[in-house]
């Protein structure tokens, strides 16, 4: 009987020590996941994209972490790993966001000179600046279309021209794009044939584009070189597990094994990123 009272007793311990936790973790964690929504949400729409979906990323980014701790640690037993893993997959939404937005960007960067050449035919049939930037919201490609796009959005909300292409331009922070803008300022201001300056401002980023290409093709089996470094490891950890499973197995089932790992995925990665950036010259 006292034994069935003790156990009792511990159980519901244990129930009001969670229950305090939990209310003592839970509005900071609220208010983390609130803000990574928000963040996500601003993201989102700034790459054009569905914002209900920022919910769904902050809730997996921080709800997902903590039960992967759980899971990783009750299937391995391994704290390192229980935290390191977990870890990594919480810098995945921050890290995925960051490559779309480059590869927007990019992708802004090659329609640039075709928007230009438009711009320019326009301003031959002659249309006003703010008809050409119009021509090209409705008739251009995305993701170019969308940004020329939000410039006539502000327009139509009071702003002038001017800064209607200074907003876009200090959002996109794109080079070609800011030289755009300086060339349209600078010929509002001075005064001059407009559709020829597009024509060369469209031939010179075009030009400019080809340089980049250029670079990017040469350098190619750089980077190409340092995919198969880091995809070696995996394949060279294959081949010893074949050779001696009980020294490899270690690395999985001991705390020395797990910082030998992870160690070993710290120098990997930081090798990778510096071949890409030697790999990746600034222009």
């Amino acid at each position: 009987m006292l034994r069935n009272l003790v156990v009792v007793l511990f159980i519901a311990a244990g129930l009001l020590f969670v229950r305090a936790a939990i209310a003592l973790l839970w509005p900071p964690l609220r208010q983390r996941v609130d803000r990574a929504e928000a963040l996500y949400a601003e993201r989102l729409k700034d790459l054009f994209r569905p914002m209900q979906a920022a919910r769904t990323i902050a809730r997996w980014q921080y709800f997902g972490s903590l039960a992967l701790v759980l899971v990783i640690f009750l299937l391995t037993g391994n704290a390192i790993f229980a935290a390191a893993i977990p870890l990594v997959c919480f810098a995945i939404p921050g890290f995925l966001f960051t490559r779309w937005r480059q590869q927007r960007l990019a992708k802004i960067n090659r329609q640039l000179p075709d928007a230009l050449r438009v711009m320019a035919d326009a301003a031959k049939a002659g249309l006003s600046l703010p008809q050409m930037i119009r021509m090209v919201a409705d008739q251009g490609h995305k993701p170019v279309s969308e940004e020329f796009g939000l410039i006539v959005h502000a327009m139509d909300l009071g702003d002038s021209v001017d800064e209607a292409i200074k907003r876009v331009a200090a959002r996109l922070t794109l080079a070609n794009f800011d030289l755009m803008m300086l060339a349209l300022l600078v010929n509002r201001e001075r005064g001059g044939d407009i559709g020829e300056l597009l024509v060369r401002l469209s031939e010179s980023i075009y030009a400019l584009s080809n340089v980049e290409e250029r670079i990017d093709i040469e350098t190619s089996s750089v980077r190409m070189s340092a995919k198969i470094m880091v995809g070696t490891i995996p394949f060279f950890g294959v081949m010893l597990f074949l050779i001696d499973p009980d020294a490899v197995g270690s690395l999985f089932t001991t705390p020395l094994g797990a910082v030998i790992l992870l160690v070993v995925a710290a120098l990997a990665t930081a090798g990778y990123r510096m071949i890409q950036k030697l790999a990746s010259p600034a222009i």
